[in-house]
């Protein structure tokens, strides 16, 4: 059976797209916190969260929704189970996106080939106006797409999203899936270079290259008009090529033909950044009844799905009235599993209450009624936390009686003679301090999304100074902040607002300085950010 009732999942646009990055990596990492320490609803509120991103991230892979919809369900439920061995919660989307994009790949392998991919879906994806109502008439969709500047402009139009990933399209499936995770799922370079199984470094060159690359795609893509250029020479370029249809080639030959074109170097001016583009480009969200079914299935495994909307405790997908399916049945389950837990419980006390009974029985058979006392309360819930593998002694130690004697008694009554010395005047406390850059390398032109953060932390100082200060004689230091903690984008240079940074190569140094009540320096920490590869 095929579920075709995809939608549309809305995004932020590009100028929120940190803000909202840093928040939801925070949001995850509490929840991640919040699950081992038991909590039934925080793993179910990760489902809710980064379902439709682990679902893309397979269907990329292994083009069917449902074989995608069973390779989330492996995903997350090797995620639950490894929850505790995560060093780094606020890195939980990366390591559950490289377990998803791991499980496809597997699953690829073990079937030999890839399936087809849904036509009829994917056609329902792309079924948003063509021509929305704020496009002046007669404005083909590469007019639009270079006259926009709102990100947001792209979400509302069918037609710019198609040509925006036909751009994708021509760098290569494993470029735009990187384009996906750096742009639209919010993941930094280094996290990039976790899921895609490469170095830091490698992951900040291969980032920016990307985004260059798209760019230069965007800004060929708008020299057609429709299926074929608008510029008659560049038409007869790509025939003679025997280039058809707009690909990589297609990409490389519009660029040098318009280096020599006046009209297409004019035609490809774009006023919003690709990249920017392409951060708006709304995620497919996967069909309802699949997050249901895997919803449940991880359920039936042992994961607690209280806080997800698609578990079978919540009102989503199923019936109240309890007549045997959905939440009714959900509820049913629970309610017999904690009426069971609690007659157990009341058997417990009662057998614990017996054999006390016995113990203080007094010799005539009668019992100590004083001496028997049973709880006036019966916990009604439990808390289940996710299982976390606990190594067991590899060897077992035998216990016996073993008898301490004390110190000798005193022979002397005479008490010790009292220490009146004065103990030394302690000295001054060190503060604990805490300095890290995301990103240790970078180009000299990035996005503030894409941008290395300095944050820090400082506990037992009276004040901080954060300053910047280029790695070269004469360069002068430069106060960022003075709060205790923090967390900022960095552009080398640039202490205002910014969205695009051009900067100078070179190494600059970033160091926190702590302070005493009286302006004494006390500690201090640097680190430092390269830019250019």
């Amino acid at each position: 059976m095929r579920h075709n009732d995809f939608t549309r999942m809305d995004t932020t646009p590009t100028g929120g797209v940190q803000v909202d990055r840093d928040d939801n990596r925070a949001r995850d990492a509490k929840l991640v916190d919040d699950a081992l320490a038991g909590d039934q609803a925080a793993f179910g509120r990760l489902y809710d969260s980064w379902y439709d991103r682990v679902w893309n991230v397979a269907l990329r892979i292994v083009h069917d929704p449902e074989v995608a919809a069973e390779v989330a369900q492996d995903a997350f439920l090797s995620a639950w189970r490894s929850l505790g061995t995560l060093e780094n919660t606020e890195a939980f989307g990366g390591w559950l996106l490289r377990i998803a994009r791991n499980a496809s790949f597997n699953r690829q392998r073990k079937e030999g080939r890839s399936r087809p991919v849904d036509d009829e879906g994917l056609a329902v994806i792309e079924s948003t106006s063509a021509s929305p109502v704020s496009a002046p008439t007669g404005f083909g969709v590469e007019d639009r797409a270079r006259a926009i500047s709102d990100p947001a402009t792209v979400a509302e139009d069918g037609e710019l999203v198609a040509l925006v990933r036909e751009s994708a399209g021509a760098l290569g499936e494993r470029d735009a899936e990187v384009l996906d995770l750096q742009l639209r799922y919010g993941l930094s370079p280094a996290e990039i270079g976790e899921v895609m199984g490469m170095n830091r470094n490698a992951a900040n060159q291969l980032c920016h290259r990307i985004r260059q690359r798209f760019a230069t795609a965007v800004r060929a893509r708008v020299l057609w008009r429709g299926e074929r250029p608008a510029c008659d020479a560049l038409a007869q370029m790509l025939t003679s090529a025997g280039i058809a249809e707009f690909d990589s080639d297609a990409v490389k030959i519009a660029e040098k033909h318009a280096e020599a074109c006046p009209q297409c170097t004019e035609r490809r001016e774009l006023r919003l950044q690709p990249s920017a583009m392409f951060a708006a480009v709304p995620l497919v969200a996967a069909p309802v009844l699949l997050k249901q079914q895997t919803a449940h299935a991880l359920e039936a495994a042992g994961v607690v799905m209280d806080g997800s909307s698609f578990s079978s405790s919540d009102g989503a997908g199923g019936t109240s009235d309890g007549d045997g399916g959905g939440q009714g049945d959900g509820r049913g389950r629970r309610h017999r599993a904690r009426r069971s837990l609690v007659m157990a419980l009341v058997a417990a006390v009662v057998l614990v209450v017996a054999v006390v009974a016995l113990a203080n029985r007094t010799d005539d058979g009668t019992i100590d009624e004083l001496a028997v006392s049973a709880p006036s309360t019966l916990p009604t819930t439990t808390t289940v936390a996710p299982t976390v593998p606990i190594e067991a002694p590899t060897t077992t130690q035998a216990i016996t009686d073993v008898t301490i004697e004390g110190p000798p008694p005193a022979t002397d009554s005479t008490p010790p003679p009292i220490d009146t010395s004065t103990p030394d005047t302690p000295g001054p406390v060190a503060p604990t301090i805490q300095l890290r850059l995301t990103d240790t390398t970078i180009g000299d032109v990035y996005a503030v999304f894409d941008a290395p953060r300095l944050i820090w932390s400082v506990v037992g100082a009276a004040s901080v100074r954060v300053e910047e200060r280029e790695d070269a004689a004469g360069a002068e230091t430069v106060l960022l902040r003075e709060e205790s903690s923090g967390d900022m984008p960095i552009c080398p240079g640039n202490n205002g607002q910014w969205s695009f940074c051009t900067t100078s190569t070179g190494d600059y140094d970033y160091t926190l300085r702590a302070f005493d009540g009286a302006g004494n320096e006390i500690g201090r920490r640097t680190v430092t950010l390269t830019v250019g590869f």
